[in-house]
C-alpha cells in the first residue's frame, strides 16, 4: 500500500460509506473504520438488522459501495474507494478483523457481543487526492 494512503487511513478515525439499498435507493452513514493494507480492505462494525443500510440473505452476498475518508477542508486529503460490500460471517476471518478494528478502536470492543457484525469493503477503484501539492497528487487504482 501506498505510504500516504496509509498515513490517511491511520490519521482519520471516520469515514462516509455509501451502498445501494434493495429498491435502488441510496443510504449512506458516517462511520469508524479500520483496515487492512494488504490486501487492501476496508471494516465496518455496525448493527444488523436494524441498521437500513445493509441488506444480506444469503452467505456470500455483497452490494455496490463507495467509502470516502478525509473530510476535511483544511487538509484537502481524500481517499475514494469504490468496491464490493460483504457481511463477514466466517469466524476466523471475524476475529481477525475484530483484531484489527479493536486495535484501533479499543472503546468499540464493547458492543462486541450486542448483535453487532462487521462489513468489510473490498476496493475495485481507488483514487488518493491531496490537493495541497503542486501540481496536486493524484494516485488511482483500478483493480483488485
Amino acid at each position: 500500500m501506498n505510504t500516504q494512503i496509509q498515513a490517511l487511513l491511520d490519521k482519520e478515525n471516520v469515514g462516509v460509506l455509501s451502498v445501494l439499498l434493495p429498491d435502488g435507493s441510496p443510504h449512506v452513514s458516517a462511520m469508524h473504520y479500520s483496515y487492512s493494507a494488504e490486501p487492501f480492505r476496508i471494516f465496518v462494525q455496525t448493527a444488523l438488522p436494524t441498521n437500513k443500510t445493509w441488506h444480506f440473505e444469503r452467505d456470500g452476498d455483497t452490494v455496490k459501495g463507495a467509502f470516502v475518508v478525509g473530510l476535511s477542508e483544511n487538509d484537502w486529503v481524500t481517499l475514494q474507494v469504490r468496491g464490493d460490500v460483504s457481511l463477514v460471517r466466517d469466524p476466523a476471518r471475524l476475529e481477525e478483523i475484530t483484531k484489527i478494528h479493536y486495535a484501533k478502536f479499543p472503546h468499540a470492543e464493547e458492543y462486541r457481543d450486542s448483535g453487532n457484525v462487521f462489513l468489510e469493503i473490498v476496493p475495485n477503484w481507488s483514487r488518493y487526492s491531496d490537493f495541497k501539492t503542486k501540481p496536486k497528487t493524484v494516485i488511482r487504482h483500478i483493480g483488485e
